[in-house]
């Protein structure tokens, strides 16, 4: 995959991510969509502490440090935003897009240079800041699948 093409699917899954996530409308209390909400504000929670840990110190590491160590993500041993402790669900699909823009802003700044730097990855070695970004959207599919599979048994609205 092309460096436009990775940029062009990271777009398009942040569109489709605020398609699916909008469908919760705050105002609308049923039983059906509090159970939506339950089940999005979970993998929320988890999706963005591990978007937390890679777009803003993983990623950014690599940008700003030549070969920087980085560490396996151990999900479980992730320190979790004490923010997200409290937030609504809406507050953390605001976060939720907030990260996939910022990672966005990121991309429109870079140089093709940018996109070959590399991080030294505990246990792969040298990975480059494009293969980090690859997977996010390789990654992005499941979550993708596992949201429509969620708004489709249920009727937000």
């Amino acid at each position: 995959m092309e460096i436009q093409e990775l940029i062009q699917a990271h777009e398009r899954n942040f569109q489709i991510y605020q398609r699916l996530l909008n469908q919760i409308d705050p105002s609308t209390s049923t039983e059906k969509v509090e159970h939506i909400s339950l089940a999005v504000k979970s993998l929320l929670f988890t999706v963005n502490t591990v978007h937390e840990e890679v777009i803003n110190f993983r990623l950014k590491k690599i940008l700003s440090e030549e070969h920087p160590y980085i560490p396996k993500i151990h999900v479980k041993r992730l320190n979790v935003n004490p923010e997200h402790n409290g937030m609504t669900v809406h507050e953390m699909i605001a976060n939720f897009i907030r990260l996939r823009r910022s990672l966005l802003d990121i991309f429109k700044g870079l140089s093709a240079n940018d996109w070959h730097r590399k991080g030294l990855h505990e246990q792969e070695g040298h990975v480059s800041f494009y293969e980090f970004t690859r997977r996010m959207a390789e990654k992005d599919e499941g979550l993708l699948q596992k949201l429509q599979q969620l708004f489709a048994h249920i009727d937000v609205t």
